[in-house]
């Protein structure tokens, strides 16, 4: 995204999920994890214009459902890494920008790389950390003229988050 004689540029977010998820054992190791969740998503966009201070703060709800493979490695903790295709149900935006390259998001399907690890400190209780990378550009770069704004066939504003997840297992697991 063109901010004046800069570029805005990304800087990760921490964000939430919650919904629910089974797993499914796939030998004593490894095992598949689907999931639908509510989640926050979003960028930071900071300008590296070396004149004024563009910043802007992207965020967007979402309903998703991460398709995640797992390794158990040791008893308490799992290494997480899947898609998840997610589908836009809100997004706000808001901070100080010096030009407009961009007019509102026009894509509400994203998909995002997941890799996560998670730790059990008490039965039954999950502690999750998550990093999120989206694959797919969810608006349409404009850039500016003199006298006009155009589109350009570029997309900008992939997601890049850092999420955290606290689960409790319904289900009474015997070992």
């Amino acid at each position: 995204m063109l901010i004046d004689d800069g570029h805005l540029e990304g800087h990760p977010v921490a964000t939430w999920y919650g919904g629910i998820a089974t797993t499914l054992r796939m030998g004593k190791r490894f095992f598949f994890q689907p999931e639908l969740l509510y989640s926050q998503r979003g960028t930071n966009l900071r300008s590296m214009a070396p004149v004024g201070n563009s910043q802007m703060i992207r965020r967007y709800g979402y309903i998703s459902m991460p398709l995640l493979l797992g390794l158990h490695p040791f008893k308490k903790m799992s290494f997480l890494m899947g898609a998840e295709p997610g589908y836009m149900i809100w997004n706000r935006e808001k901070g100080i920008y010096y030009s407009l390259t961009y007019i509102g998001v026009d894509r509400r399907f994203n998909v995002d790389i997941d890799l996560g690890l998670s730790y059990q400190p008490l039965p039954r209780w999950t502690v999750e950390v998550r990093a999120l990378v989206g694959l797919v550009g969810i608006y349409d770069e404009w850039s500016q003229t003199r006298y006009s704004n155009f589109k350009t066939d570029q997309r900008q504003g992939s997601h890049y988050n850092i999420q955290l997840g606290l689960s409790y297992d319904l289900k009474t697991k015997k070992q």
